[in-house]
């Protein structure tokens, strides 16, 4: 008897969910939810300041010369010698 009931209930439960997540109120009411997020968000952006800099990223920096300062090390045969 248990066993019916739960299925019972099961079959009720999904056949809820089934006609309401298909309905044209939950539809409208996630449109709406959806459209009011994006009102916020774009509220939210406008607000932000922008961050400003001076510097020039595209700039190449040219480190050729440290490279060519660096020394040799010495190889591991000739620290045994």
């Amino acid at each position: 008897m248990l066993k019916v009931l739960s299925v019972f209930f099961f079959i009720l439960f999904l056949f809820y969910n089934y006609t309401f997540y298909n309905s044209e109120t939950y539809k409208e009411k996630s449109n709406n939810s959806h459209e009011k997020h994006k009102l916020k968000l774009e509220q939210y952006t406008v607000k932000l300041k922008k961050i400003e800099t001076n510097k020039k990223f595209k700039t190449f920096i040219d480190n050729s010369e440290y490279f060519k300062k660096k020394q040799k090390q010495p190889k591991f045969w000739e620290l045994i010698k």
